[in-house]
């Protein structure tokens, strides 16, 4: 655990520096790709799963999984790449198309890396690593979006399905970005959508209706949840944090499209409180914090120090929470970290 509080640590001074360090940014990026190309099986719970799919496409078949993420593991194994190999590829491609966004849309690009890391997103990645590869594709999309460049934002959407199919919900975006996202609007939408989720939605109902998206429903890690206590807070907590933005920034950004994307992300978040599937769908919208959060303090006229050390304070919160609970020590742990170079 102290290795990752430590480059959490790092990162935020990175964050905080003066001088802005394109490349010294890159070199962290490629050095925390290695960490995760370079990681042992025991390290992430579907490290193995994924192993395992990888061992079929060195035998010539196509992995039961979506043909983009097949396809991706029969070229490596094909080019004589071992398994690790995979994993760096996959790291260094999420890594890099998030920062490539950062310095792109972000006024600190170095602050967005800090806080996709303080969100859990790096490490979650040692877990889910084909989603959040997906995830950094849909977000690349949305960047081409924000560039009014429909069709390749269409297009790439398309790409991350073929990687999760999950992330046909990045579609969302061309009805969210055209939304005006007024007073009545915000907080009529917040309330409906929490008693919805509270009260309404669960699973048996949701699953003819997803057709064959239906399966992110079914099974022991996609269900309803036994207690709602945790979900419950960590979702009263964003709502807040949106609010907060919302009113605190100038009218004028609130029609900024990360702000809209994000109060999406909440949306979802809410609607989906008693389903384990939440925690996975929300996730391709609250990355758009990387983004958002640098563009806020970009526009805020005062008080910057103060709402910087707000947002700082609640991004450890988040990391703190889920390295701690989220992780036993056990199989399938991130922590302790153990590397294939010192087995």
């Amino acid at each position: 655990m102290g290795l990752y509080i430590a480059i959490w640590i790092a990162l935020l001074v990175l964050a905080t520096a003066r001088r802005e360090h394109r490349l010294l940014l890159w070199t962290v990026v490629v050095g925390m790709s290695l960490l995760a190309g370079l990681r042992d099986l025991s390290i992430g719970v579907d490290t193995r799963p994924y192993h395992e799919a990888f061992t079929i496409a060195q035998d010539g078949r196509m992995p039961p999984m979506e043909p983009g993420w097949g396809l991706l593991n029969i070229a490596v194994a094909r080019l004589g790449g071992n398994f690790n190999l995979l994993l760096w590829i996959v790291s260094i491609t999420t890594l890099g198309l998030v920062t490539r966004v950062a310095t792109k849309d972000s006024p600190n690009p170095r602050f967005s890396l800090f806080i996709y890391y303080s969100m859990y997103a790096y490490l979650n990645s040692f877990n889910g690593m084909r989603q959040f590869l997906a995830i950094s594709i849909v977000l690349w999309g949305f960047h081409l979006l924000y560039r009014n460049k429909v069709w390749k934002f269409l297009i790439t959407i398309g790409m991350a399905m073929t990687i999760h199919l999950s992330s046909i919900i990045g579609f969302v975006a061309l009805i969210t970005r055209k939304i005006p996202l007024k007073p009545w609007i915000l907080y009529t939408s917040l309330s409906f959508s929490l008693l919805t989720g509270l009260f309404i939605i669960k699973d048996t109902w949701l699953i003819p209706l997803l057709g064959p998206y239906g399966v992110y429903l079914q099974g022991d890690n996609f269900s309803v949840r036994e207690s709602l206590s945790s979900a419950v807070i960590m979702a009263l907590l964003m709502n807040c944090l949106l609010l907060f933005l919302y009113h605190t920034a100038p009218v004028s950004f609130r029609d900024n499209f990360w702000l809209k994307l994000f109060w999406m992300g909440i949306l979802v978040t809410n609607t989906s409180l008693q389903l384990v599937l939440g925690t996975r769908m929300i996730l391709y919208f609250t990355i758009t914090q990387v983004t958002l959060f640098p563009q806020y303090l970009s526009a805020k006229q005062r008080d910057i120090p103060l709402v910087s050390t707000l947002l700082i304070l609640y991004l450890l919160l988040i990391f703190l929470k889920i390295l701690i609970l989220g992780n036993d020590g056990q199989e399938g742990s991130i922590y302790p970290y153990k590397s294939v170079l010192s087995a």
